[in-house]
C-alpha cells in the first residue's frame, strides 16, 4: 500500500512541474506607431491575423495601417483619397 501512496504522489509532481514547463508565458509585444497631426485612429479592427487601424486626418487622406501584432511593426500602410 505504501508503494501505491508513494508511487501516485511522484505521478502527481510530476505532472504539476510538466504543466509549469508547457504554460510558457507569451511575451508583450510594443510598439510606437508616429501619426501626423491631426490625424486619429477611429477604427480597430483584427485583420486575419493583422491588426488593422483606420485613421482620418492625413493630409493625404484616410489611411489603413496594417500592423504585425508578433513584431509591433507596420506590415502595410494604404491611403484612401476621398476626393472625385
Amino acid at each position: 500500500m505504501g508503494l501505491v501512496i508513494l508511487t501516485g504522489t511522484a505521478l502527481v509532481g510530476y505532472k504539476l512541474t510538466d504543466l509549469k514547463q508547457k504554460s510558457k508565458p507569451v511575451e508583450v509585444v510594443q510598439a510606437d506607431i508616429s501619426l501626423v497631426f491631426p490625424e486619429n485612429i477611429t477604427d480597430v479592427e483584427p485583420c486575419g491575423d493583422k491588426l488593422c487601424l483606420m485613421t482620418v486626418g492625413h493630409k493625404q487622406g484616410r489611411r489603413l495601417l496594417i500592423v504585425d501584432p508578433e513584431t509591433g511593426r507596420l506590415s502595410s500602410v494604404l491611403t484612401f483619397n476621398d476626393r472625385p
